[in-house]
């Protein structure tokens, strides 16, 4: 089957830029196998959709190896160019009318956001009230442990990370993602 039919579907997005700076830190721990594969191609990162940097190539180094060779900067470089396939998803996402809810108004707001959720997908009575519990639960600062997979947990994070020759890289690979993806609402990018 090519498509699903009759199918809703609710989109969870976060701004580029801070998806840079968080995957940086946690790829920068090796957390994952496929970020210790010395000298990968595409294919090796096809499992996260990702873009091997063809500096790992040209170094025989792995992914983890590279970020915590280099300085920051160029660190947050390899990892915008490792997102190269999820910028060019979130393009083609950000024209469609899929609901979507951003990662900074749902931080500090889970319960609310889930509820919204909830409502569209016209969920029973007791389906809702056990949702909006798990969400109480798991939303920051929440009764549950957070995982240790959270470094920071605050969007627009790329404000203190992006030096000027990021965001001029950044810009130079993808001129148009943040203004497609309507995270330039000030004008300030």
């Amino acid at each position: 089957m090519d498509r699903l039919e009759d199918c809703r579907v609710t989109r969870f997005e976060r701004d580029p830029r801070d998806l840079v700076v968080s995957g940086y830190y946690y790829h920068k721990d090796a957390s994952e196998h496929w970020t210790e594969i010395v000298a990968p191609t595409d294919a090796d990162f096809r499992v996260v959709n990702g873009h091997a940097p063809g500096v790992l190539r040209d170094r025989d180094m792995s992914f983890a190896g590279y970020l915590n060779e280099v300085d920051k900067e160029q660190g947050l470089i390899a990892e915008a160019k490792f997102r190269k396939y999820h910028f060019d998803a979130m393009r083609k996402w950000s024209r469609s009318a899929v609901p979507t809810f951003r990662y900074r108004d749902i931080i500090g707001n889970e319960v609310d956001v889930f509820e919204q959720v909830f409502n569209e997908y016209d969920v029973t009575a007791r389906e809702k009230k056990r949702g909006l519990k798990m969400a109480r639960k798991y939303a920051l600062g929440g009764e549950k442990e957070q995982s240790e997979h959270i470094r920071n947990p605050n969007p627009s994070q790329w404000r203190e990370h992006f030096t000027p020759a990021v965001k001029a890289s950044f810009n130079n690979m993808y001129p148009d993602l943040i203004p497609d993806t309507g995270y330039d609402e000030q004008g300030e990018w």
